[in-house]
């Protein structure tokens, strides 16, 4: 079982708005969210919208 708020559906955006790439990150994964946005922060993006997977795990 995945503890609640562990993964986090992380999108990236550039200056205008529009959404470049999502990405499904895991807290526990060898490399942290923090430590990819920062990746992807470098290469030209602008925003970082982060939203935690619990509303996908609950239509069982």
């Amino acid at each position: 079982m995945v503890p609640p708020l562990s993964q986090v559906f992380v999108t990236f955006f550039t200056s205008s708005g529009e959404p470049i790439s999502s990405q499904v990150l895991s807290n526990i994964s060898p490399y942290p969210v923090s430590m990819f946005a920062l990746n992807e922060l470098e290469s030209e993006l602008f925003e970082v919208e982060l939203k935690p997977i619990l509303l996908y795990l609950n239509h069982e």
